[in-house]
């Protein structure tokens, strides 16, 4: 793998695509790319949704594949001899490909099979076989494509290749050989695309001598896999990843939002998991933090209290990365993610939000990279909503803050050492017209919960999107809801 760091040299001149199986492995990239079927299952939490590719309609086909590709369903030749070709990757790394090609021995029919060996197998897999003359074996070639578009029948492991098989639509029983090709497999035979067979744990390849000879008596069935594959591989996956890069930020420029949450609020104890429709509010919340474009990834902070055991059970149960230290020394928490996921600039969001708006989060971070500012705000002059505060913060400046020997107070509120120095950090203001700050739209309070839970009843349902415009039309037409701070009570 290229080192970490020259990826980030290459980055400097231009966009970075990382093609993932399965694990990023800390390396940062503009675009992350997972081609494997039922990769948009498991999308990365900690990475932003717009800069992950993921599933077959992404998958990289090359280009003489998809020349080869038939707009039809394969239809079965006349010739009494079915060709099939046996592919296991390029390296093999289980060997198995002798085994495969040893059960394909005890069909009893005329086949002609085309083995593909892996370099310095071929005299082993030539001892199973013995002089059967159905079978000729070959090493991986540029004419491979060839190959496959001269074949009946595949049989193949569940990797990459397979989408390729897929994009020709060719019936194949494709074999999870390793672990990564699980889930592919299992997607792929959940959708109709192949007969499957999971060898990961066994070297006993019995019944796949069964499965190609069903294939090779059940029409119908050849038929169904052939127009299922060509339904959903579609060849154009190389063609869409450009598409995408259009709006990703440069690696200098990625912003890691740091939601703050803890379940020991004074004033209203809990409040981060009280339901807002049958959801715990922080999850309201960070259904809207992820639908900010600027966002590169999202890590909630919290404390290593039991108090806040229910609260990281229910983030860990919704994939949402969380990291936990210090109760009261918050600075410390924000410090151990800066250091982990080096990003260049965070922004700082607390769990008390759940009117967030994405385009607010948006509009601040925008100014904060036009300025160069240490710190962004659009808290510190009070123009927004209470609920909608955001700061972004330099990762430059966050670590020049902490060597300056914080005080308690300081470690505390995490920010406040930033903007108490005006004259050591560059301080940048966002604003807005007309003054709203007189709305109250966070939780402190019951009645704060009671307010956000009749916005979200009147809006979600018909828009979960829904932002700040929305939220003041409905206040303008029901004005009884309007909630300020003389209406805080208990």
């Amino acid at each position: 793998m290229i080192p970490p760091e020259e990826i980030d040299l290459l980055a400097a001149d231009g966009n970075v695509l990382m093609v993932v199986d399965g694990d990023v492995r800390g390396v940062r990239a503009h675009l992350y790319l997972d081609q494997n079927l039922g990769a948009d299952r498991h999308p990365w939490p900690d990475i932003a949704r717009d800069r992950q590719l993921l599933g077959a309609q992404y998958a990289l086909i090359r280009r003489s594949v998809v020349e080869a590709r038939r707009p039809r369903p394969w239809n079965w030749p006349e010739r009494e001899a079915p060709r099939l070709v046996v592919m296991l990757g390029g390296s093999d790394p289980r060997g198995l490909t002798g085994l495969v090609a040893a059960e394909l021995a005890r069909i009893d029919h005329d086949l002609r099979v085309t083995v593909v060996v892996p370099p310095g197998a071929r005299e082993a897999v030539a001892r199973r076989l013995g002089a059967d003359p159905r079978f000729s074996l070959i090493e991986t070639t540029p004419r491979l494509v060839d190959h496959l578009a001269a074949a009946d029948l595949v049989v193949s492991a569940a990797g990459t290749t397979a989408w390729e098989i897929c994009t020709l639509g060719l019936p194949a029983v494709l074999l999870a050989v390793v672990d990564n090709q699980r889930e592919s497999l299992a997607r792929a035979s959940e959708l109709g695309l192949c007969v499957g067979a999971d060898v990961t744990e066994r070297d006993d390849l019995g019944g796949l001598a069964e499965s190609v000879r069903s294939l090779i008596a059940d029409e119908p069935l050849r038929r169904r896999l052939s127009e299922r594959c060509l339904e959903h591989f579609d060849g154009e996956g190389r063609d869409a990843s450009p598409r995408r890069w259009s709006g990703t930020s440069t690696l200098d420029d990625m912003m890691l939002a740091v939601l703050q949450a803890r379940c020991s609020s004074t004033r209203l104890p809990g409040k981060v998991l009280a339901p807002v429709l049958d959801r715990p509010m922080i999850l309201r919340q960070l259904e809207r933090i992820e639908r900010a474009a600027r966002i590169d990834g999202l890590v909630v902070v919290t404390s290593v209290d039991p108090s806040d055991d229910p609260l990281v059970e229910v983030l860990d149960g919704e994939g949402i990365p969380t990291r936990r230290g210090s109760l009261a020394d918050v600075y410390s928490r924000f410090a151990g993610v800066v250091d982990e996921f080096g990003p260049e600039h965070i922004v700082r969001l607390t769990a008390d939000c759940p009117l967030t708006d994405p385009e607010v989060i948006d509009l601040v971070a925008q100014r904060h990279l036009e300025s160069g500012a240490d710190y962004t705000s659009n808290a510190l002059i009070r123009t927004f909503p209470h609920g909608l505060d955001v700061e972004c913060v330099s990762a430059d400046a966050f670590r020049r803050l902490g060597a300056l020997g914080l005080g308690p107070r300081e470690r505390e509120h995490v920010t406040l050492g930033l903007y108490a120095r005006p004259e050591m950090f560059r301080i940048e203001h966002v604003v807005r017209e007309p003054d709203l700050s007189g709305l109250r739209w966070t939780v402190d309070y019951r009645s704060d919960l009671e307010f956000v839970r009749r916005v979200y009843a009147e809006l979600h349902p018909s828009d979960p999107a829904f932002g700040t415009r929305d939220i003041l039309a409905l206040l303008e037409s029901r004005p009884e809801l309007v909630h300020t701070a003389d209406d805080i009570g208990d």
